[in-house]
């Protein structure tokens, strides 16, 4: 495990040892979200490679991350399935959640 603040396994293909994570981090007192690929070397370590994406952790980057995805998820699926599944999911990390994201503090 890394020094990460938060980490999440998106994908993982067991045929090619690679993940796809979120992960958020810190570096010179700033937040970063991370949307990185990672491999697992030859000692079963994971490792990010240069494949991804980073930014900073601001409220506002972080909502236009969420708003882009509800609205890809939109097309997929009915507005009542989202909101259902965001309500429980608000629900569940209102009980269970350590993290504590940037302006929330």
């Amino acid at each position: 495990m890394s020094d990460a603040l938060y980490e999440k396994i998106i994908s993982e293909n067991i045929d090619k040892n690679s993940q796809l994570r979120l992960v958020v981090s810190e570096f010179r007192d700033v937040q970063y979200v991370h949307l990185r690929k990672y491999y697992q070397d030859y000692e079963g370590s994971w490792l990010p490679t240069k494949e991804g994406a980073s930014f900073p952790a601001s409220i506002q980057s972080i909502y236009s991350l969420l708003d882009g995805l509800i609205e890809i998820c939109a097309k997929e699926e009915s507005s009542h399935a989202i909101t259902v599944h965001f309500e429980q999911r608000l629900a569940e990390l209102d009980k269970h959640s350590s993290y504590q994201a940037p302006g929330n503090e």
